[in-house]
């Protein structure tokens, strides 16, 4: 039978940017009706503080948190009694960021052995972590056969808050050792292409308006794009398809022509279509104009998500792709790479995107301004 539970930690005095973090994460953790488990896993990773604590049965819902008397009183919805924290037995709950590290390790890998060889440790050692993040959550993450490790329900679930523990880590560790001169910072995501065509130039650019800004650089895949900025973990993301989602600011940056290139001069597109034509993803819009100008399914001799990929196949084996303008023009102009003839040139936008709410923020707001500049400075 469910019952609802309050558990009362007693707080030591926390700076008032601590007790707002740690405000939100009761918040999230109600929300997402997750038991005191993994609640401790957070509240120990972030703050150390000794915790002591009484369960006790309760039938005041009527409110989630309060603070009493020095105590921060809070209910958590589900879980029978024994899966709730025993303390009496266990005095302070520590928990490990190394811990987390080796359960995503584990969980990458699907092997004891290959994670403990990507994290510098002996087998044993993976095990005896994972033995103990198991014992700290009180469930089974893993089950363990004789040829592979998987994922337990428990383990499913575990992921994606562990991936992002992790994530707000390493961007407490890099804001926490910013240098005392430095005026801000800001966390941008994009895929390599973007990277490559005019991202880079924007971060030489942003170093040049604020020298003592840091500026963090991550590559995403699309796909990891969107999970990455609704969790906070950057702060501007540059892509080519943006989602409609009410939670997402969203600019246009300005359009990027791609155009079909090959590597042998005067090449018609029936020639370039059926030999060695590298199919790159640019996109859903994309692959909806290839269709509508070539009208059929088009063989394809490679497919790749990374259009740097594609440019260097074309130059050091040959074969034709449609890759972005700024991208190949040098090529073009030593004679490497030539336009294939009667080809239209499809324009794709990019993007960039900020959560709601913080369009108004001056510094993204500038950083924004700048990308859009940078990027029309290549076309």
């Amino acid at each position: 039978m469910l019952s609802n539970v309050t558990e009362v930690i007693t707080i030591p005095a926390l700076p008032a940017i601590e007790l707002i973090t740690l405000t939100a994460c009761f918040f999230l953790f109600d929300l997402f009706v997750l038991d005191m488990h993994i609640f401790s896993v957070v509240y120990t990773l972030f703050f150390r503080s000794h915790v002591t604590s009484s369960v006790r049965v309760t039938q005041d819902i009527s409110h989630h948190m309060r603070f009493v008397a020095g105590e921060m009183i809070f209910s958590c919805r589900g879980g029978s009694k024994s899966n709730n924290l025993d303390h009496r037995d266990q005095g302070q709950v520590l928990m490990d960021v190394d811990l987390i590290r080796t359960f995503l390790q584990v969980a990458k890998t699907r092997h004891f052995r290959k994670a403990a060889e990507q994290l510098f440790l002996t087998q044993s050692a993976v095990s005896a972590r994972i033995k103990l993040l198991e014992e700290r959550l009180g469930a089974k993450l893993f089950e363990r056969s004789k040829h592979q490790v998987s994922l337990t329900t428990a383990g499913v679930r575990f992921l994606s808050h562990a991936e992002n523990l992790m994530a707000s880590w390493v961007v407490a560790c890099q804001e926490v050792r910013l240098p005392e001169h430095s005026s801000a910072s800001i966390v941008a995501g994009a895929t390599d292409t973007l990277w490559n065509i005019f991202l880079t130039d924007w971060m030489i650019e942003a170093s040049h308006v604020d020298p003592t800004m840091m500026i963090r650089a991550e590559l995403h895949t699309a796909d990891s794009l969107m999970p990455s900025l609704l969790d906070g973990s950057i702060d501007v993301a540059v892509m080519f398809d943006a989602p409609a989602l009410p939670r997402l600011h969203v600019e246009e940056l300005g359009s990027v022509p791609l155009m079909m290139v090959c590597n042998r001069k005067d090449t018609g597109v029936d020639e370039a279509l059926a030999t060695r034509f590298i199919d790159v993803d640019w996109g859903e819009s994309f692959a909806v104009a290839m269709q509508q100008y070539f009208g059929m399914a088009v063989p394809t001799f490679l497919h790749t998500t990374v259009g740097k990929v594609a440019l260097e196949m074309i130059l050091k084996s040959g074969g034709a792709a449609y890759l972005p303008e700024p991208m190949v023009a040098s090529h073009i102009a030593s004679g490497s790479l030539f336009p294939v003839a009667a080809t239209p040139v499809i324009a794709r936008p990019a993007y960039a995107a900020v959560l709601a709410g913080r369009e108004g923020d001056a510094l993204l707001s500038q950083m924004i301004g700048l990308m859009k500049r940078c990027l029309e400075s290549r076309l």
